[in-house]
């Protein structure tokens, strides 16, 4: 590693990464603040959907439906649907 990648800001490199991918792309400093906020919050948003989308389809709340060439869906699962009144219905930890 050279002295200038060493001294390289922590979000220098989102930043140049963007500009690279889009390069006709220009922006207010607040511009570029909130499309790297929105970025970095969509992405958090979707590790943390997945994480409940797996835990509820690991407990069998929810039912994973495939078809070639189509997107994943989850849909309740009906023989769950009691159970799952219940579990909303306990107090959140």
């Amino acid at each position: 590693m050279n002295d200038r990648e060493a001294s390289l800001p922590v979000h220098a490199r989102d930043i140049l990464e963007y500009y690279l991918a889009n390069q006709h792309a220009a922006d207010t400093l607040a511009g570029i603040a909130e499309w790297r906020l929105l970025e970095q919050l969509a992405q958090r948003r979707i590790g943390e959907t997945e994480a409940g989308l797996e835990w509820l389809v690991s407990h069998g709340f929810l039912e994973r439906v495939t078809w070639a060439a189509a997107p994943t869906l989850y849909r309740l699962n009906a023989n769950k649907i009691d159970e799952a009144a219940q579990l909303l219905r306990a107090p959140r930890k």
